[in-house]
């Protein structure tokens, strides 16, 4: 994930680490914060519906501009889908990641 270019704007890619993966697997969630304020928090979030969103986790921005979070893939065959969210701030705006999925075989 991606978070925004400069001058108050703010965008983010979320980039799961695999695109595919095992029942069980323990997957990294990445992503990159531009710009990134090292110290704030972004949010790993997943669908309630298919038009609401729910926080999953929070992640603290690092010095390297990125956030991860671990997942465990479950039991169940499907397609889990994940995006990027960071509220923004007075130097910032927020912005939302394009969503990403992980399919679970």
């Amino acid at each position: 994930m991606a978070i925004g270019p400069p001058h108050g704007r703010s965008s983010h890619d979320e980039v799961p680490t695999k695109k595919k993966a095992p029942r069980g697997a323990k997957i990294t969630l990445t992503g990159k914060v531009r710009p990134g304020y090292t110290g704030l928090k972004a949010t790993f979030q997943t669908p309630r519906t298919r038009k609401a969103w729910r926080s999953w986790k929070t992640a603290t921005i690092t010095a390297s501009k990125t956030v991860s979070a671990r997942w465990t893939a479950p039991k169940v065959k499907g397609k889990y889908y994940f995006r990027l969210r960071y509220l923004g701030d007075n130097r910032a705006r927020g912005a939302v990641s394009p969503v990403k999925v992980i399919t679970v075989r």
